[in-house]
């Protein structure tokens, strides 16, 4: 089994041994492991064995069918979909942040996404014209239409396992660039924007709820001033991402069975967070140093 499609069940395990008031030593005992590694595959850093996996099923009384039967795929892309739109701009989130809270926590994970589908709802209900929404993704449309968007996106997201190899190439053309430009990211992030698009990257103080805004004449790019650096660059990142990726952004879309409504610009937003995460952190690189340093990459 390759750790694709390894089921990542740790969470599960971790809930129905607190749901029993069983401590994790008590469980390793009970199985015939450490309790240091029982902590490893509650955080889905070590894969179950179809032996322990049958141990644990039958230490808790349900099938292995259902206990190897992983939930989180869907709730991970419902979460990135929540967690890309422009209201949590100026949150740090990762999307290993996301895993980590869709696999460790799924109840709190859906809690959430119901709290987020009541934001937008009630958001709507306060929305009085279509110019009044114009910040935001697909505000002013019945509430239906956007909940049909998002669970578009969030297959849309698992069809392709969260992997768009072009954009992680475009991304890997522009960090050369960037790199050639400085040692410093942000000066040569500020180089490259400033000689391949003429942008300016400034920070600023914008209403409240804005991120970022775009001069009428795409000259000057502000940032807001009450966000932290991370976020602030990764915002321009995400901008970026925009500007020099979007025929893969075009052609990723295209090749896609989306439907023509709001999804394919929920789609641009998804894609460009996609970009900017690449950009700021190239996989290759990381990888690399992983292994330099031993860090154990099986999750």
């Amino acid at each position: 089994m390759t750790s694709e499609s390894q089921p990542r069940i740790g969470g599960k395990i971790r809930r129905l041994r607190r749901q029993r008031n069983i401590s994790q030593g008590a469980l390793a005992t009970a199985i015939g492991i450490s309790p240091s590694y029982l902590n490893l595959i509650e955080h889905n850093r070590r894969k179950i064995t179809v032996e322990l996996l049958l141990k644990l099923s039958g230490y808790f009384g349900i099938e292995a069918g259902e206990l190897a039967q992983s939930d989180d795929g869907q709730l991970v892309g419902d979460l990135m979909e929540g967690f890309g739109d422009d209201i949590f701009a100026d949150s740090d989130i990762t999307n290993q942040d996301i895993r980590d809270l869709a696999t460790n926590n799924p109840v709190a994970a859906r809690a959430t996404l119901h709290l987020f589908d009541k934001f937008r709802a009630q958001q709507q209900a306060n929305t009085s014209t279509p110019a009044s929404t114009s910040k935001s993704t697909d505000l002013g449309q019945p509430s239906s239409t956007h909940h049909q968007a998002t669970d578009t996106i969030s297959d849309f997201i698992q069809e392709n396992a969260n992997h768009f190899p072009t954009l992680e190439a475009a991304a890997q053309r522009v960090r050369h660039d960037i790199d050639s430009a400085s040692d410093n990211f942000e000066t040569g992030l500020r180089t490259y924007l400033r000689n391949v698009f003429g942008l300016e990257w400034r920070t600023a103080s914008l209403p409240l709820g804005i991120a970022r805004r775009l001069s009428p004449d795409a000259r000057i790019l502000e940032i807001s001033n009450i966000l932290p650096a991370e976020t602030a660059i990764f915002t321009t990142c995400h901008h970026t991402g925009t500007l020099t990726a979007s025929t893969e952004i075009n052609e990723i879309i295209a090749q896609s069975t989306l439907p023509q409504n709001d999804a394919p610009a929920l789609a641009r937003n998804v894609l460009a967070s996609y970009f900017a995460s690449a950009l700021i952190m190239p996989y290759a690189p990381f990888l690399k140093a992983c292994k330099e340093f031993r860090y154990d990459v099986e999750r």
